[in-house]
This record gives C-alpha cells, structure tokens and sequence, in this order.
C-alpha cells in the first residue's frame, strides 16, 4: 500500500479515536484561561472584565486535522460578601469533514466566608454539527451509511469553583443533557473537567503548576504545566506535557492588561513523523481584580 494510502487511514483512526473519545477541544496550552473555558463557575473570578480569543492549528502539515477558534468575554459584579459572574464564549472547529459550533451564556454565584471563595455556575446554549464531505473519483455518490448533514440541540454545563488565596480549583461537566442529534446520528458526549493551580510568588518571580484532567466516562487525558514569569506576567514561559500527544513549550507577555501568548506542541502521538506540530496563539484583554 502507497505511503500516502497509509497516512489517510492512520489519520482517519486517529481522528475518530480522538471525536468520539474527547469531543471538546482541548484548548489553552499556558492553562491560563483554561478553566473560564471549560467551567462556568470561573467566570468573572479572577477578571472584572476579560475578553480573549485562541486560535489552535493542530497536527501542522496535515490535511484537515483539527481547527480550532474560540472567543469568549467574562466579567463580575461584586456587592458585600456576595459576587456574581457573567459571561459568553464561542467555538468553532473543524476535523475532517466534521464541523462543530458551540455558543454559550454563563452566570454564576459566588460567595466568600474568611479567606474562601466558593462559586457555582451554569452556561446553557447550542450544540451544532455538520458533516460535510467531499466525495471524489471514481464516484460522487455519498455513502448512505456515512452522516451527511447537520443538526443541533440545546446543550447545559454546569460547575463550582473554589478559591483560597493562591490555590485554585475546579470542577465542571460539559454536556450534561447528552443530548442527541438525530438526524445525522451524532450522540454528545458528557465531559468532565478538572482544574487546579497554585500561584507561588518569589519577589518579582512567579510559578503556576497546573494539572487539566479530561474524562467522558471511556477515556481520559491529561495535563501537566508550569508557568514561569517575571514582573507580574510582563514575560513568561510555558513548559508542559500533554498525556499521548505532546511536550509544550512557549511563551507570553502581559502588558497594560493585553495579553499575548503563543505555543507550540512537539508531537509525540502516532502521527508525529507526518505532522509538523500543534500551533496555539491567544490574544486578550484582561482587567484583573
């Protein structure tokens, strides 16, 4: 069998091992909005008013592997002992010929005793997917047994949030409804997510470990970050291993309350001698409490 047949079906594999295993993206190498993402308990907890946007190419170099861009706004209202947290986000990504949008409102509730801060979060919104593919020679004709089409369902996250000087820590689930998209067969997945950081201050130095932990009740992954910056985030390095997939490395800078980072994923999953790489750039701006 030519090299070129070979890639086809090893990128096929992977691919479906990788929609029907983790259906969300996993997104945020630097892990630094990580948790805004994912969990609507954490909107508006560390921002008054945030506003970003990820770009992620992944596996460079490779006919339609995943495409990700996302944007999302969170931002608070604090009165007393009492704080609520509002926000919307936005993805869009393409694998394959599979074509996935996600819009979502949030609000959640916090509430701070001594120096705890608890909150608890629901975002409801739209699950949509299209497949869409390109059938070529020697024959058009779409195979009926393949999805073809699109459909879309409401959908409902859920999570809680706990935050104590500098540890932070989340739990979410994405998906909770499982909804169905019958008309191109297409079953959703509930996802659960896992946050944890710690912000360790050494003079003008800090350090952030992180641990993202992924499951939907079949499979699991996870990762491991370190943030190292310098002057309150003006510079930084992220270094990081993603369970199957990569080693991160990369950068970001915090200035007048933008921020910028890009990464970049050295491969080490099976496709690792086709792809060039995984690329991820955020852009934002972040008014800090």
């Amino acid at each position: 069998m030519r090299k070129p047949q070979l890639l086809f079906i090893a990128f096929i594999l992977f691919a479906c091992f990788n929609v029907n295993g983790q259906q969300d993206p996993f997104l945020y190498s630097t892990g630094r909005i990580t948790p805004t993402f994912n969990n609507p308990a954490s909107f508006g907890v560390e921002n008054r008013l945030g506003v970003n946007m990820v770009y992620r190419n992944q596996w460079d170099g490779m006919e339609r592997a995943p495409n990700t861009f996302a944007v999302l706004t969170d931002f608070s209202h604090e009165k007393d002992d009492h704080k609520i947290g509002y926000g919307a986000s936005y993805y869009y990504e393409t694998i394959g010929f599979m074509y996935v949008h996600s819009a979502r409102i949030v609000i959640n509730y916090g509430y701070t005793f001594g120096e705890n801060e608890i909150y608890v979060g629901l975002a409801p919104g739209i699950f949509h997917v299209v497949f869409d593919p390109n059938w070529l020679p020697p024959t058009s004709t779409p195979d009926p047994s393949l999805p073809l089409g699109s459909d879309g369902s409401f959908d409902l996250d859920a999570g809680i949030t706990f935050r104590r000087n500098n540890f932070f820590a989340g739990l979410s689930s994405t998906h909770l409804l499982t909804p169905t998209l019958t008309y191109i067969n297409f079953q959703v997945r509930r996802h659960y997510n896992l946050f944890t950081r710690y912000d360790a201050n050494f003079n003008e130095f800090k350090i952030q470990p992180i641990v993202i932990v992924k499951m939907d009740g079949t499979t699991s992954t996870f990762q491991l970050l370190s943030n190292i910056s310098y002057k309150q985030d003006l510079i930084g390095l992220t270094l990081g291993y993603r369970r199957s997939d990569s080693f991160i490395v990369g950068a970001f800078s915090e200035f007048y309350n933008f921020n910028l980072s890009y990464q970049y994923g050295i491969m080490t999953n099976p496709l690792n001698q086709y792809g060039k790489g995984t690329h991820e750039i955020r852009l934002g701006y972040n008014l800090r409490k």
